[in-house]
C-alpha cells in the first residue's frame, strides 16, 4: 500500500476529512506494530487528544484508539521507543481506558512492565489525579513498588529519590506494611543528624557515631536494618 512507501505523506493523509477515523486508525496501528515507533511528522498525536477534547469530539482522538487496537506487546514495544517526556501523554488514555474497560487492563500491565525503574519512578510521582483512576486489579505496579521497599537499603546512592516514588505508590503496597512509615522516620532522623554534622563542621567517625545513636532510637522499628555494614553502605560514617 501507498502508506508503506517511505515518501509516503501521514500527516497529510491523517489530517484528510475525507477518511473515516476508523481506518486512519487502522493503517496507523499497522504502521507501528511494524515499526515500534510513530511516522515520521506524526508527534500531533501525543498532544492532539486535549485539544479535540475541547472541541467536544475526544473520540476522533487517535492515541486512545491505538491503545485499544494494537495487542499488548506491540504497545509494549512502541512504548519503549517513546520520548521521555511523552511517557505520561502516553500512559493518561491508557489508564482512562483501563479503568472503563477491564479488557483493556493486561495492555497496561504489558506497558509498566517494560518501564525500567526510573522511568517509573518518575510516573508515579507525576500521575496526579490518574493514580486514582489506576484500575485496582492491575498487579504489575503494585509488584514493582513492593520490590522497590524490600530492596530500598541497598541502594543508598538513590535512597531519598527511591523513598519519595514508594511514598507516592503506597496505595498498591499491601495495608498494614509499616515499613514506608518506619523509612520515613528513619529519612527524618538522618535528616537532623546531617543538620548536625553541617553545624559542627568535620569530626571522627566515633564522635559521628556518639552523636548519631541519640537520634536513632526512633528509627529501630522492625524491619529497618540497623547493623553497621548496612549503615555504612548508607554513607553514614563517612569523612
Amino acid at each position: 500500500m501507498a502508506e508503506t512507501s517511505p515518501n509516503f505523506d501521514w500527516p497529510a493523509w491523517l489530517a484528510r476529512d475525507d477518511v473515516p477515523v476508523d481506518q486512519k486508525t487502522a493503517r496507523l496501528a499497522k504502521f507501528v506494530a511494524a515499526n515500534g515507533k510513530l511516522p515520521e511528522g506524526c508527534e500531533f498525536v501525543w498532544s492532539e487528544l486535549k485539544t479535540l477534547a475541547a472541541e467536544g469530539r475526544a473520540a476522533d482522538a487517535l492515541l486512545p484508539r491505538l491503545c485499544r487496537q494494537l495487542p499488548p506487546k506491540f504497545l509494549a514495544a512502541w512504548f519503549r521507543s517513546t520520548p521521555e517526556e511523552q511517557i505520561r501523554n502516553f500512559l493518561a488514555p491508557l489508564i482512562y481506558l483501563s479503568s472503563t474497560q477491564p479488557s483493556l487492563t493486561p495492555t497496561l500491565s504489558a506497558v509498566i512492565r517494560v518501564l525500567d525503574d526510573e522511568q517509573l519512578s518518575s510516573v508515579i510521582l507525576h500521575l496526579g489525579p490518574l493514580a486514582a483512576m489506576y484500575p485496582k486489579d492491575e498487579p504489575i505496579i503494585g509488584q514493582r513498588v513492593l520490590i522497590w521497599l524490600q530492596k530500598l537499603p541497598e541502594h543508598p546512592e538513590q535512597f531519598f529519590q527511591q523513598l519519595a516514588a514508594i511514598r507516592s505508590g503506597g496505595r498498591w503496597l499491601p495495608k498494614g506494611d509499616d515499613r514506608v512509615r518506619a523509612w520515613r522516620k528513619f529519612q527524618e532522623c538522618f535528616e537532623r543528624f546531617a543538620d548536625l554534622c553541617r553545624q559542627m563542621g568535620p569530626f571522627s567517625n566515633e564522635r559521628r557515631r556518639r552523636w548519631w545513636w541519640p537520634w536513632s532510637g526512633p528509627c529501630l522499628t522492625p524491619g529497618i536494618p540497623t547493623t553497621s555494614k548496612r549503615t555504612s553502605s548508607a554513607g553514614c560514617w563517612r569523612n
